[in-house]
């Protein structure tokens, strides 16, 4: 059979069923990095998609977890960590305040260091000796390891290391005759007359025995005893007070006071200090010495025969009564740790042991400049 010339040719170059295109080299690259470039962008987006999924699922968890931690760090830093203060409270702060264990034992350590008479101080030294200023006639020159002293017109006492008595000055109704007493803890003394309580809490008493005073030595579980010119008294243990003597003002009426931590009595006039640091006074009033009613911060009082005068507890000092010699003027002091109160003067002891006087001086007994209390 006989073919045409197209015929011919198609023979010659059969066609191929899958022939691809003849396609220019250049729009072929072209076509090759595009399908690159959306091929990593399907990548992309699949990779995106998997992780959100994975965010969704987790995610609202550890937003919870954060959350929690976080207001639980906060919650410590509050617990562990004081609110901002200024500086100078950060100063103060870094310093503690004293225990009332210190505050007592800083003002319990002079205690009885310091004893005032009519005309006369005497103060105990360092090394257990006594000195006396004033009244020439109250002669402690022989005394020695005295821990505590007390006074009262022209009569002293004194309390050895050892728990024994001396005494000095007027002797004329037996206030003296005390050399035979031991285990004595305190002593005190009025007019013609001496007190004390041994460390068993027994009461010894000694003097003219003038509206039954004596009566004390009936009483038990004393932990300090008071004497005034015609009464006494004494704090008990339990912070009761018992009282005998006179009563013709009414001094005598304080035993329904409790939680009493320390007291003086006077010539007509009881006071006690209450553990709220006010003051109970119980007396004669006649020239305003029992006014105490104000008083507050309390932690000892002396009482003479028409001032009283009261320590408060950051070492300034408060006074009431008579001030015809200027024995009331303490405002002035302050950093006292001590008060003894004569007849008409005062004396102060300063947390160093130097001392200050105020009021008479007609026989020296304020001349304190240069002493120090042991």
């Amino acid at each position: 059979m006989e073919l045409n010339q197209n015929e011919q040719n198609q023979q010659i170059n059969p066609p191929q069923e899958n022939a691809q295109p003849v396609v220019p080299k250049k729009a072929g690259r072209e076509k090759i990095l595009l399908g690159l470039v959306l091929g990593l962008a399907a990548i992309v987006l699949l990779l995106v998609g998997v992780l959100t999924g994975i965010f969704l699922k987790t995610g609202g968890a550890a937003e919870s977890l954060s959350t929690a931690v976080a207001t639980e760090n906060q919650e410590a830093l509050v617990e562990s960590e004081p609110t901002a203060k200024p500086l100078s409270a950060l100063v103060y702060a870094s310093t503690p305040e004293p225990s009332p264990e210190q505050e007592t034992s800083r003002f319990a350590d002079y205690a009885g260091k310091v004893a005032c008479g009519s005309y006369f101080t005497l103060v105990v030294q360092s090394d257990g000796t006594v000195v006396r200023l004033g009244d020439s006639s109250i002669d402690t020159s022989d005394w020695c390891n005295i821990k505590q002293v007390a006074a009262s017109g022209d009569f002293a006492v004194g309390l050895c290391e050892d728990g024994t008595l001396v005494a000095a000055g007027d002797l004329s109704h037996s206030e003296g005759d005390v050399y035979s007493w031991t285990n004595v803890k305190q002593v005190d003394c009025g007019y013609q007359h001496t007190i004390a309580v041994t460390n068993s809490g027994k009461v010894l008493y000694t003097g003219f025995n003038q509206f039954r005073r004596t009566d004390c030595q009936n009483w038990s579980n004393v932990s300090k005893v008071l004497a005034g010119s015609d009464h006494v008294a004494a704090i008990l243990k339990n912070g009761d007070v018992v009282a005998a003597g006179y009563n013709e003002f009414g001094q005598c009426n304080s035993s329904a006071l409790q939680n009493v931590l320390d007291g003086d009595v006077a010539s007509g006039s009881t006071y006690c200090v209450l553990s709220d640091g006010t003051v109970a006074a119980y007396g004669k009033n006649w020239v305003g010495e029992d006014n105490v009613s104000n008083w507050t911060d309390i932690v000892a009082v002396s009482a003479a025969f028409e001032h009283t005068v009261g320590l408060r507890s950051d070492g300034t000092v408060v006074a009431c009564g008579s001030n015809k010699y200027g024995e009331c003027d303490v405002e002035c002091w302050g950093d006292v740790v001590a008060i003894a109160t004569g007849g008409y003067h005062t004396v102060g002891v300063l947390s160093d042991g130097t001392l200050i006087a105020t009021g008479s001086n007609n026989k020296g007994q304020c001349n304190v400049s240069g002493l120090c209390v042991g």
